[in-house]
């Protein structure tokens, strides 16, 4: 995390489009919190704490998502992110399937992935830390292994929890504990422009925008 420049995948890579992610939740869903420890870019403090660990520099494997040349961009930049702190990183190139299949497989050391939240940290954040949702053979879900069974009873109420303040009041401790934890490297909340015509109308009515289809749109004649 320290390692790592967001800001310059932010501006240069991605033209400015998205913003640095905080956490585990993107700042446009319900009970979203910024008040969670920060990790600025800081080289010097990564290679200090590459230290302490003892890292040896061992190979570590660095899979980007192959989406497209800004990804791989993208994938290039934290690799030399990576290696100025002292990480001995070799990229693995798959296609689109190929990566899938060794994230489902575990078949990786860093690799690269994003995902929609659906709105609510219930959908689609707690799949990827809860403990029940470590298995093998799925892609969007808890591929790194992550347990901690406070986050789990955690996530668990949250989902069922009332009012909202106290939804709120489960998912900002969450939040925090993830955050300290690091079970992910949190980059960007990305942010994909849609340009329509302005006689198409309901394009977009869910938080999956237009990855959720066009059966609502229709054509104002």
């Amino acid at each position: 995390m320290y390692a790592v420049d967001r800001n310059f995948a932010k501006d240069v890579i991605w033209n400015g489009l998205g913003k640095v992610a905080t956490g585990p939740s993107a700042s446009t869903i319900k009970f979203y919190t910024d008040d969670v420890p920060k990790y600025d870019f800081n080289p010097a403090k990564a290679k200090a704490l590459l230290k302490e660990a003892g890292y040896n520099g061992d190979k570590v494997r660095l899979m980007p998502l192959a989406y497209g040349e800004t990804w791989q961009r993208w994938g290039e930049a934290v690799k030399q992110n990576l290696q100025d702190v002292g990480i001995n990183i070799e990229t693995i190139a798959t296609d689109v399937p190929g990566g899938n299949q060794k994230i489902s497989d575990w078949d990786y050391d860093i690799a690269f992935s994003y995902l929609y939240q659906y709105g609510d940290p219930a959908l689609g954040v707690g799949r990827n830390y809860v403990s029940s949702a470590i298995a093998k053979g799925a892609v969007f879900n808890n591929v790194e292994g992550y347990s901690n069974p406070e986050v789990d009873k955690l996530f668990a109420d949250g989902a069922v929890a009332t009012p909202d303040s106290k939804r709120k009041e489960i998912y900002d401790k969450v939040q925090k504990i993830l955050v300290e934890d690091v079970p992910v490297a949190w980059m960007l909340e990305l942010q994909f422009p849609t340009i329509t015509h302005c006689k198409i109308k309901d394009l977009v009515t869910t938080a999956i925008g237009v990855n959720d289809g066009f059966r609502d749109a229709w054509i104002d004649k």
